[in-house]
């Protein structure tokens, strides 16, 4: 078009709308889009060209990439001129600006990808961005900075972003601001403040710390970027262009129509399906943007579409793609873990970024619903691993809560599980910060040891977890030098408190990663002290030589395994101690200079072999004092508990000799042969007394040494001795037998009182009788439907029974076979009322959960016969709901279903008012007193199976009324209600959840 007419029809245009001032934008552009006006298209470009330019080159650092998207900027005002009728021109090419600049950084990142070679001197020949004049410098950091906040700019609502991009971005003047804006100056003042702290505000949350000052500096350098003539004649001439610069420009046209389209209808699964299908993609611009993305999207995945759109030219689409994948949560990780694989560096670095938001938002969600008291299950994967090392027990649950109670430990073990290949590390970092941390306790000027507050034993069991990733073998270099620190952090209080149980199984599996020969050597000691049996399987195949190793352990790890095993083990663990009885490699050499254990002065040197400490520790493993067989050394140095040695704390002297005594050491080798050989074969044979009943005995209770002594004591009783051996033979009167010796015991536990006449008291009985009477109870025949006779009254006195009631008890060498006997005998039980309570009481307080079986019996069953009407008959059943509530499973839970409309009362608690009188079978008073129905149990027990908190239902009322703190809810004495309309409220709430717990 010929100069003169160019200028005839710019006037003309210009001409038509005197609404608008001479020169302004919008006239300018409306005598652009009337005839395509070179020299009105000109005038914009240098207007704003210098902002457009500045903007470009702080996103992209780059000094050819920044002049693409510069002309693209300008072609996508040529191509959309129209659009920006009512909107102010600055802001809409700021945006547009940040769009294409973005746009061709994803281009120019995949380009590289594809090219063979790579400029490898850097200068302005390689399109690299030199400082000049007007850029003095600027630091790596301050131009990520800079970056940052035109991202978080171009997200700011027009009515923050205008004033930023006319103050700061032009240079212009507030009075010139306002005026463009047509707002007063004050009000200008205050949305520049606001905007910079809002920008402030979403940089720090990206990690950046930023004052609103330092936002105003973050453009300093750019604010009047020169453009160079040849760029902006190209800008305003379009030919030749750039691959790039076309390809950036295309996609910023389509982009801007999609959002056009979403102001029309809700067009998300549009956009997706426009970005998924490469509508968005500039074909035929011969820039990479065409080349097809590698990683396919799976038919209809959601997460994998979203992926594609992180790497999408438009800003917006990037961003609400992130914020819908944060969203999805755990169902997107496999797609994002897919994408930082991405060649797109801009999607790789997104996936990341929304993969840590959503772990942090999994960590936090698990941190405030996680409940040790409940049963539910979490997938989150720290969890899902760890209970497959410490249990999911109550115990287990504790123990996690107590950890994660830190949010720094739950990252740690997140991090761990996210990276399993670099667990290892995670762990090392750990004992090296636990060690330095204890060394500087030990070294200060005071005590030197660390106080239990200073060092809470949960750091040592997050710890200690960390150590069970197969990476974590041989990472710590200095072994028990810095491992040992993790046992100063009050590790014995830890095994000691309720979670102990589980402390102990994450210990173990901690130790049999372990490769250094102190860190084994000391922590089987502390294994055999802590009496942490679940390190015996460990210490069994150390002592057996079948752990695979790197090198050769010293002869002190196979000792340290044996005195664990002697403490922790049973007498069919003898043959890994006969291995070791023929070894007389030096163990350790000792000097002593005193009296010795026995009373005579001891004085010189000796040496403890390995056959020295494998016979004399295998003398202990069967409870025998290895000074009684010639270990002089070893008396007086093991305390008995149990009736068994402790074996936890001892010298490698205490079974060593002095030089030159060889005969006193080859007589106790002898002696101590000789009795193993005894005991050894005495397990193995059948009892001398009982050979008939010890069959049955042994399926019922088991066959180890417990078992054994408890059989020893039953038989040693003549009566029982001779009914059980009657039962053995399956005679016809079973019944009668066994009906008869309780009667018997039942009268000679009634203890008359003579200075009361009528008045008696309930005495302990023996444990062989009552033991005796158990076992006959579980022979077939003595099953017995008899509930009106004296049973009624025997086994109610069972916690009265001490001896039973200390056999049961967790410190009891006879407990296990204990359990086993009395699960035996109420399996065998009929519908005798006061045996099935009983019994199922006995399991509820002494952790019997082999009565489970029988709890679902009688659950399902009728009510058993008794003397006290129906609702004290039902009490058995209430008592078989808590049973299957403790050691069930949600299997269970159709069955406790079908009581919960059992209105049968189990249990009634008077409240006598001041001055009130009431005789002791009272009917309860609505509102007054508490009742307890077997519903309400079995109401209970549901929402324990599936994991609910109880006391969020209102069940607990002794929580309430008598301010209790530790309540047992496996009891029926604190489950119940005042009044109809409270248990209908609270029954109705938890049918809800149960129906729907995630409610």
């Amino acid at each position: 078009m010929p100069r003169t007419r160019s200028a005839t029809l710019c006037r003309l245009a210009t001409a038509a709308a005197p609404q608008d001032p001479p020169g302004s934008d919008p006239q300018l552009l409306r005598a652009f889009l009337a005839s395509r006006c070179e020299d009105a298209f000109a005038e914009l470009v240098r207007r704003h060209g210098p902002m457009v330019f500045a903007t470009c080159r702080r996103v992209l650092g780059h000094a050819q990439d920044a002049e693409d998207a510069f002309q693209a900027a300008f072609i996508v005002l040529a191509r959309k001129a129209g659009t920006v009728r009512g909107a102010n021109l600055a802001g809409w090419l700021y945006g547009v600006a940040v769009r294409t600049a973005r746009g061709v950084r994803i281009m120019r990142d995949r380009r590289r990808k594809h090219e063979t070679t790579v400029a490898t001197t850097p200068g302005p020949a390689h399109g690299i961005d030199v400082p000049g004049p007007s850029d003095p410098g600027r630091s790596p950091e301050d131009q990520e900075l800079a970056a940052l906040v035109d991202e978080e700019l171009a997200r700011l609502p027009e009515y923050y972003r205008l004033p930023v991009v006319l103050c700061e971005l032009q240079g212009r003047s507030r009075k010139e601001a306002a005026s463009e804006l047509n707002i007063p100056e004050g009000t200008l003042s205050s949305r520049l403040a606001a905007a910079r702290r809002k920008l402030a505000d979403r940089l720090i949350r990206r990690g950046v710390t930023a004052t609103a000052t330092a936002v105003t500096a973050a453009f300093a350098h750019h604010v009047s970027a020169r453009v160079p003539s040849e760029l902006a004649r190209a800008a305003v001439r379009p030919a030749p262009l750039s691959a790039v610069a076309m390809g950036a420009a295309d996609g910023v046209v389509k982009a801007l129509f999609v959002a056009r389209l979403k102001g029309l209808v809700v067009a998300v699964g549009l956009t997706a399906g426009l970005i998924g299908g490469g509508l968005l993609v500039p074909a035929g611009s011969g820039g990479p943007a065409a080349a097809a993305d590698p990683r396919p999207v799976t038919p209809g995945d959601p997460a994998a579409a979203l992926v594609r759109q992180l790497g999408d030219p438009d800003f917006a689409t990037r961003e609400a793609a992130a914020k819908a994948l944060r969203t999805l949560g755990a169902s997107a990780r496999p797609a994002l873990e897919a994408g930082t694989r991405d060649p797109n560096p801009e999607v790789a670095k997104r996936a990341r970024e929304v993969l840590t938001g959503i772990r942090a938002d999994a960590r936090a969600d698990l941190a405030k619903r996680f409940d040790a008291d409940g049963t539910a299950d979490f997938d989150h994967p720290v969890w899902q691993r760890f209970k497959t090392v410490a249990g999911d027990d109550k115990p287990a649950r504790q123990l996690f809560a107590r950890i994660i109670a830190d949010p720094e430990r739950l990252l740690q073990l997140d991090k761990a599980e996210a990276d399993p290949a670099g667990a290892g590390s995670v762990y090392a970092a750990e004992v090296e910060r636990i060690h330095v941390r204890v060394q500087n306790l030990l070294d200060r000027p005071t005590t030197g040891i660390p106080h239990p507050s200073e060092l809470p034993w949960p750091e040592a069991a997050a710890a200690f977890y960390l150590g069970t990733y197969p990476s974590s073998t041989g990472k710590v270099k200095d072994g028990w030098k810095h491992e040992g620190h993790l046992f100063t952090v009050s590790f014995e209080d830890g095994v000691k408190a309720e979670s102990g149980p589980a402390l102990k199984r994450v210990f173990a599996s901690w130790l049999a990663r372990r490769d250094s020969a102190d860190t084994l050597e000391h922590s089987f000691h502390i294994a055999a002290f802590c009496d942490a049996k679940e390190t015996l399987p460990f210490a069994r195949l150390v002592a057996a030589d079948r752990v695979p190793r790197s090198r050769e352990l010293p002869a002190s790890v196979y000792a340290a395994a044996l005195a664990a095993i002697a403490q922790l083990g049973a007498p069919a663990d003898l043959p890994l101690f006969e291995r070791y009885f023929a070894d007389p490699a030096v163990l350790a050499p000792f000097e002593l200079t005193g009296i010795n254990p026995v009373g005579s002065k001891t004085d010189g040197t000796g040496v403890v072999q390995v056959r020295d400490h494998a016979l004399g520790t295998a003398v202990l493993l069967f409870g025998g004092d290895p000074a009684e067989v010639g270990f002089l050394m070893a008396a007086k140095r093991f305390a008995v508990s149990s009736g068994r040695p402790v074996v936890a704390r001892y010298e490698p002297f205490h079974f060593g000799f002095l030089k030159g005594d060889e005969g006193s050491r080859e007589m106790a080798h002898l002696k101590a042969k000789a009795w193993l050989a005894e005991r050894a074969e005495g397990d193995k044979k059948p009892p001398a007394k009982g050979a008939k009943v010890w069959p049955h005995f042994t399926k019922v209770a088991g066959s180890d040494k417990a078992a054994r002594e408890l059989f020893d004591q039953i038989v040693s009783n003549p009566k029982n001795l001779e009914l059980l051996e009657t039962a053995a033979s399956g005679g016809p009167d079973l019944p009668k037998l066994y009906l008869a010796r309780r009667d018997e015991l039942n009268a000679a536990a009634e203890k008359k009182d003579p200075a009361q006449p009528g008045v008696s008291h309930i005495v302990s009985l023996p444990l062989d009788d009552v033991a005796g009477w158990l076992l006959l109870g579980t022979y077939p025949g003595t099953r017995v439907d008899d509930g009106n006779g004296p049973s009624v009254y025997f086994l109610d006195i069972d916690l009265g029974q001490r001896g039973l009631a200390d056999a049961l008890g967790k410190d009891s060498p006879m407990a296990k076979p204990m359990r086993q006997l009395v699960a035996a005998w109420l399996a065998n039980r009929g519908d005798e009322y006061s045996a099935l309570k009983a019994g199922l009481t006995l399991a509820l307080r002494h952790d019997i959960p082999g009565a489970a079986g029988t709890a679902r019996r009688v659950v399902q069953g009728p009510a058993p016969k008794g003397l006290l009407g129906p609702d004290f008959a039902a009490v058995p059943r209430a008592l078989g709901v808590l049973v299957i509530g403790k050691y069930g499973t949600k299997d269970d839970l159709p069955l406790l279903k079908t009581q919960f409309n059992d209105g049968a009362q189990v249990v009634a608690v008077i409240r006598e008012k001041p001055g009130q009188r009431r005789p002791g079978y009272a009917v309860p008073i609505e509102g007054q007193d508490v009742t307890t129905q077997v519903g309400d149990v079995a109401v209970v027990m549901a929402v324990r199976l599936r994991g609910g908190n109880l006391k969020e239902f209102g069940f607990l009322w002794p929580v309430t009324l008598d301010g209790a703190k530790d309540v047992d809810p496996f009891a029926l004495g604190v489950i119940g209600f005042r009044s109809e309309k409270d248990r209908a409220a609270v029954h109705q709430k938890a049918r809800e959840w149960l129906d729907n717990p995630k409610k």
